[in-house]
């Protein structure tokens, strides 16, 4: 069948211009298919597959034209959809290919045309300019972080009788404290407790319930311990609880959409909030996950409740995004997004949580306790692409991991691990 544009298919709405990392050919033509370019046409731009890329959304087709124009004056291209060509169209997504050196000479070209092309010249350097690992901070509590090393190692205590990899284990409150100061002494920089499975298929409990399965755990560890102590839960009440109790984070799966009050509830209590990115719930999660464009639909549902918050009254500082490996994604899609995470740096802080994973499992047929080395792999992985968190249940091991993955980057000298006392 020869091909032909499909002008119903419109692009995800989204003021959305940012830096993409394709890791391989491959990549780079999926992306150039959903712009819409011709197949014909594909072959030749992945030989410019060196040059800096951006992804810019809808485009009227006269500013595609003259962006077009504009990149090819200085040896780039900008890729637009066919159905401009025909007159099937509209308006198009672009995808911008420049050579880093010449991208100081697009901003006076496209300063003196019409339309929004001065404005997407400011978009593309402020895009290139968060795409950078390290420029992003945030804050817990009165202390600012900052990665400057390996990423900050989050680890997960989940007090519950039924999560896919440690359920039942840690249930005791003796148990579950013993395990945090472990996770303390092995290097951890927070500790996510969690009171309720989100394993695909699982079942939701009452919030009294949750609570009532953390609450001793909470405040124990939060009375003892000298880091930060994370909630994870989409329930406000369950949240003001342990917000009350000494928690200084809230890991809301849902990111803010389960439950109305949970803004209020951040913002009274002054706490960081983890917003992280999710097709469908838990229950159903994994059913039949389905992407036209992965990326850019994390990045447009994770700009839209960044700005939600904001909107809210909820500063910059305290926002820190999750692409939620595992959660509606399919197994590939979880090796897509650790490679090009750093196309959600423009959204703020970036936490990770790929351990002991069903894309780990599967690729290395795995059971959940053994796949140890597979999440040392891809935390290594997140690691170079600029992750500013991992959370995860192996906290020694994982640690060690990504201080290598960042020395090997970075050919820093070791850092002397911080005091706990």
């Amino acid at each position: 069948m020869p091909w032909s544009p499909d002008p119903e298919d419109d692009p995800v709405k989204s003021a959305n211009t940012r830096r993409i990392f394709p890791r391989h050919a491959r990549d780079l033509a999926a992306e150039l298919e959903a712009v819409g370019c011709h197949p014909q046409a594909i072959p030749g731009l992945l030989l410019k597959g060196e040059m800096a890329l951006f992804k810019l959304s809808g485009l009227s087709a006269a500013e595609a034209h003259l962006l077009k124009q504009a990149a090819l004056s200085l040896g780039g291209d900008a890729a637009v959809h066919y159905g401009l060509i025909t007159g099937e169209r509209d308006h198009s997504d672009a995808l911008l290919m420049l050579s880093l050196d010449r991208l100081e000479s697009l901003r006076p070209k496209l300063e003196g045309l019409p339309f929004r092309l001065p404005e997407l010249s400011l978009e593309i350097e402020q895009a290139l300019r968060d795409a950078a690992p390290g420029r992003r901070a945030f804050r817990v509590g009165d202390r600012l972080y900052r990665r400057e090393g390996r990423p900050y190692i989050m680890g997960i205590l989940n007090v519950t009788p039924d999560s896919f990899s440690d359920g039942g284990k840690f249930q005791e409150t003796s148990a579950a404290l013993d395990q945090a100061r472990r996770m303390v002494e092995e290097g951890a920089d927070f500790i996510d407790v969690g009171g309720e499975s989100t394993r695909p298929g699982a079942d939701p409990v009452s919030a009294e319930e949750e609570w009532n399965r953390v609450k001793d755990v909470v405040r124990q560890i939060a009375a003892e311990l000298p880091i930060p102590l994370s909630i994870d839960t989409t329930k406000a009440s369950v949240a003001r609880r342990a917000l009350d109790a000494g928690a200084r984070i809230i890991n809301d799966i849902s990111a803010l959409r389960s439950d109305p009050e949970m803004l209020e509830v951040a913002l009274d209590g002054d706490a960081t909030l983890v917003l992280m990115h999710m097709q469908g719930e838990p229950r159903t999660m994994q059913a039949n996950p389905a992407y036209r464009d992965l990326m850019l639909e994390i990045h447009a549902f994770l700009a839209e409740r960044v700005e939600a918050a904001y909107s809210a009254g909820v500063v910059p500082d305290r926002l820190i995004v999750d692409p939620g490996i595992g959660f509606g994604k399919r197994p590939g899609d979880n090796f897509e997004i650790l490679g090009r995470l750093g196309e959600l740096a423009d959204l703020g802080p970036i936490l990770v949580g790929p351990s002991r994973k069903s894309f780990v499992g599967r690729a290395l047929n795995l059971l959940p306790e053994e796949r140890l080395l597979g999440t040392a792999a891809a935390a290594a992985v997140a690691t170079v692409q600029g992750a500013d968190i991992l959370r995860v249940h192996d906290v020694k091991s994982i640690f060690q991991a990504a201080e290598i993955a960042h020395q090997c980057l970075t050919r820093a000298e070791p850092r002397e691990p911080e005091s706990r006392t």
